[in-house]
């Protein structure tokens, strides 16, 4: 999935330059954006407090 997700990524910024159109190049700044988020929610452990637990244990 992973890897998906970054070849969609790849061939979004490859779009975005080629063509240089206005659209694919403000959802890929979008996207990096929340890419960025993420990491900073996850380093932060805020993301890991949110999602249950699963070991099975409240």
């Amino acid at each position: 999935m992973l890897r998906f997700l970054l070849a969609l990524v790849l061939a979004l910024a490859l779009v975005a330059t080629v063509t240089r159109a206005r659209g694919p190049r403000r959802f890929l700044f979008a996207l990096l954006g929340l890419m960025v988020l993420y990491t900073i929610l996850k380093l932060t452990g805020v993301i890991d407090a949110m999602a249950p637990s699963r070991t099975g244990v409240f």
